[in-house]
């Protein structure tokens, strides 16, 4: 309120509630022998020089019930006081429940290891009770916290406390919040940021699952699997911040890669001898490159392929069979002739000496030949 009269001496002011007489009561005044309520003791004060036409109120701790309207008296003199109520000219106040908010200061792009400073001023200047400030997180870390309190030049207090920590990972993406408690009042406020650490790639996880396996059901793979499936699906996943680069690639050759992503599958589709070797899941961003691989081992045969072995070894052996026989019948042919050529000998009845070691040998033969038939 601008007051429009001009003050000589030494003049007094009292904040009267609208309805009361000027002469009862006041909520403040700057006259040490004025009666004050006490509901309002110690918290309104009349803070505005008088001589200099101020008559600034101000209210500590501000309850609900100190809502309605205000009036101010202005007095001068001493027993033969000159005065004037300004009854005509009151003063609203209108109080609702707290609606500001703590501010939080975060830097950001904090990387993992660093150390971190975070600060949360309580909403408005105060000058009444201190609040209370307190922190929370959904991540475990341990902090160290401090207060930092600043003088107004018009007698009002800024409340601040501070946390230090060692970023990690594990905080990445992870709320921390500010609550202010103002006790005097019962009124409490708070705010919530999301941390935001950043960090190289660790070493991405490879699962990988037969696609005709609607069952959902996941295989955990390490450094190399065994299989003979015919649709395989390769999932890479990685924890990086910010988002990395992913990139499957065998022997050299990129199969598949994604910009700015923490998941990336490889789908083979009817998987043959060629699919089989060593697959590298390649993981990069800002900060670093982390990869893992996983070796596909393609066991065992196709059907065709089976059928095509199987009537091959049948053919084989109707081959073998084959030639057993026809040199079997060869041997026996021979055996015969040799007896046929016996009997004729027999009927001859002159006897030759060379003619007798020839039959001899020709009976050699024959008993060799029969025993090989055997």
């Amino acid at each position: 309120m601008e007051p429009w009269w001009t003050v000589d001496g030494s003049p007094r002011g009292y904040w009267i509630i609208q309805g009361d007489d000027w002469f009862g009561p006041a909520v403040a005044s700057n006259a040490r022998n004025r009666k004050i309520r006490e509901e309002t003791k110690g918290r309104f004060r009349l803070v505005g020089n008088v001589t200099q036409s101020d008559c600034s109120l101000r209210i500590d701790d501000v309850r609900r019930s100190d809502g309605g309207s205000y009036y101010f008296r202005y007095e001068h003199g001493g027993y033969s006081s000159i005065g004037y109520s300004y009854a005509q000219f009151p003063v609203r106040l209108t109080v609702v429940g707290l609606r500001d908010q703590p501010e939080i200061s975060l830097p950001q792009g904090v990387m993992e290891g660093e150390t971190v400073t975070v600060e949360c001023t309580a909403p408005g200047r105060c000058s009444g009770t201190a609040p209370k400030i307190t922190w929370s997180a959904e991540s475990q870390f341990v902090y160290h916290q401090s207060s930092r309190n600043t003088d107004d030049s018009d007698g009002t207090r800024t409340y601040r406390s501070t946390i230090t920590f060692t970023a990690s990972r594990d905080q990445n993406n992870k709320r921390l919040t500010c609550s202010v408690f103002f006790p005097a009042v019962g009124a409490s406020s708070h705010r919530s940021v999301w941390l935001n650490v950043e960090y190289a790639p660790a070493a991405p996880e490879i699962i990988q699952y037969d696609t005709e396996d609607w069952s959902g059901k996941q295989e955990n793979v390490s450094t190399k699997i065994r299989m003979e499936r015919r649709n395989i699906n390769m999932h890479c996943s990685v924890d990086s911040s910010p988002p990395a680069n992913l990139t499957w690639i065998k022997g050299g050759e990129t199969k598949l890669e994604k910009v700015a992503n923490n998941k990336l599958t490889l789908r083979l589709s009817n998987v043959t001898f060629k699919d089989e070797g060593q697959y590298w899941c390649i993981a990069k961003n800002i900060h670093g490159v982390a990869n893992s691989s996983v070796f596909i081992s393609v066991l065992g045969v196709s059907t065709g392929v089976t059928t095509g072995i199987v009537v091959a070894s049948f053919l084989l052996l109707v081959l073998l069979v084959g030639v057993s026989l026809c040199v079997t019948r060869k041997i026996w042919k021979r055996s015969n002739t040799g007896n046929r050529n016996m009997n004729m000998a027999s009927n001859d009845t002159t006897v030759d000496p060379t003619y007798q070691e020839l039959q001899r040998r020709q009976s050699d033969t024959y008993s060799e030949l029969k025993r090989d038939g055997k």
